[in-house]
């Protein structure tokens, strides 16, 4: 369990809320910009990446049962690789890198094919949007580890803001 103890912790949640809900780029040379020379960004990239990676390495060798996964973090497993691919697909392109985050698109395929089978409505669907109050909800969540924490970034609430795959879509 110190895996999820890894995903649930403050440090976990405040660079994953971020990265969901507030990074936007125009195309990778403003993402590389943005988050990859900036080293708060960069550190909160790396502290996401690395987990779904690392998650990834442990399915692939049979350590963890990816079911196990699904149970657990198929949302944020998903959203994360699905908002992160066109990102990581330029940098196998351009920094001749193929193995980059190799192991989280694994991660995210086995999730994907048990979620598609467990609802298989949503088969051929990717990211819609989280509603304004699950946005809160996830808010409340990752601060209620500890009881002085306070989310440090701006929220724009009237805009869509977390990128969401199975369960809270909009048709």
């Amino acid at each position: 369990m110190q895996i999820y103890q890894q995903f649930i912790s403050k440090d976990f949640k405040l660079s994953f809320l971020d990265i969901m809900n507030n990074w936007s780029w125009d195309d990778f040379d403003d993402f590389l910009r943005k988050y990859v020379a900036d080293v708060e960004n960069n550190s909160k990239w790396d502290i996401v990446g690395s987990f779904f990676e690392g998650i990834g390495v442990l399915v692939k060798r049979g350590l963890v049962n990816p079911a196990l996964v699904d149970d657990l973090m198929s949302g944020h497993t998903l959203m994360s690789w699905e908002k992160m691919e066109p990102v990581y697909l330029e940098l196998r392109r351009r920094w001749n890198w193929p193995q980059i985050a190799e192991w989280w698109e694994y991660l995210y395929n086995e999730i994907k094919a048990i979620a598609s089978e467990q609802h298989p409505e949503l088969l051929d669907r990717r990211i819609g949007t989280l509603d304004q109050s699950l946005v809160r909800l996830f808010f409340f969540l990752a601060l209620t580890s500890e009881s002085d924490a306070r989310y440090p970034y701006p929220i724009d609430i009237s805009r869509n803001l977390i990128p969401y795959t199975l369960f809270f879509t909009s048709p």
